[in-house]
């Protein structure tokens, strides 16, 4: 995978990947980026994110807009509370449908 060049990229804070239909990420692209701040996954194919992605320690920003296949996301995403600001998932409608199902919701909203 063409990605796996970010690795020598330590410096790296903002990493746009929109619109390229990628379905996933190589396991360890999140521990070779330890400065990202940013990070733009929005308008691809992924159906879940590696749990990884808490390496990404000083993260700001996740743009996930626009992932319809997008099911669930990694319960360590939510161990980056202290850094993370801005998680943007519109147009992401099964992760909403799998959260409003296990919690008993009403899947018919």
């Amino acid at each position: 995978m063409a990605l796996l060049g970010l690795q020598g990229m330590q410096s790296l804070t903002h990493l746009d990947l929109q619109n390229n239909s990628l379905k996933a990420l190589p396991q360890d692209i999140f521990a070779s980026l330890p400065k990202l701040q940013t990070l733009e996954l929005a308008e691809n194919k992924f159906r879940e994110l590696s749990p990884s992605i808490s390496n990404l320690k000083g993260l700001l920003l996740l743009n996930l807009q626009n992932n319809p296949e997008l099911v669930s996301l990694p319960d360590e995403l939510f161990s980056l509370g202290n850094t993370l600001t801005h998680l943007y998932l519109s147009r992401c409608p099964k992760v909403f449908a799998t959260t409003s199902n296990e919690k008993g919701g009403d899947q018919n909203r």
